[in-house]
């Protein structure tokens, strides 16, 4: 055999080598190129309002403070996380209570987690107050303090 020859032979060989490797690559990707189609369906709930109550650990008296124990139910499920409590209004007092002078002070933010259908409870330290302005004829007065809480579905 003679050099060009040699040379030839290795030429044609790796046309071929080549060949072979562009043919099974053409196989493979028409392999991993299949494509479809499909639709799919799904239903969102509507999210229910979550519950809030609050109990005073403490009597009121013009310049004292208490505690505020925060229970907020979740009739949800799934767990909801409590990003803020807020007043929902204004502080009212029963028949007879002029000038009540009950003030509230909650958290701006909070990381409560109510378990789904549970409930979760925070307790607030010196959270409702009554001031030194409050009137004699709110002795023995109930005080309604409406509280909304805003949470989180993960």
């Amino acid at each position: 055999m003679t050099g060009s020859t040699t040379w030839g032979r290795r030429l044609t060989s790796v046309g071929i080598g080549t060949a072979a490797l562009l043919l099974v690559g053409g196989i493979a990707y028409a392999a991993w190129s299949v494509l479809g189609a499909g639709t799919g369906a799904a239903s969102s709930g509507t999210p229910q309002a979550l519950g809030v109550s609050a109990t005073v650990g403490g009597t009121l008296y013009p310049g004292a403070s208490a505690d505020v124990l925060v229970t907020v139910s979740n009739p949800n499920s799934a767990s909801v996380t409590v990003q803020s409590l807020a007043l929902a209004g204004a502080v009212t007092a029963s028949a007879g209570c002029t000038t009540p002078g009950v003030t509230v002070s909650l958290p701006a933010s909070t990381t409560l987690v109510v378990p789904a259908g549970g409930n979760a409870s925070l307790n607030v330290v010196n959270g409702v107050s009554m001031t030194t302005a409050s009137s004699s004829n709110c002795q023995g007065a109930t005080f309604t303090i409406p509280l909304q809480a805003t949470g989180r579905l993960p």
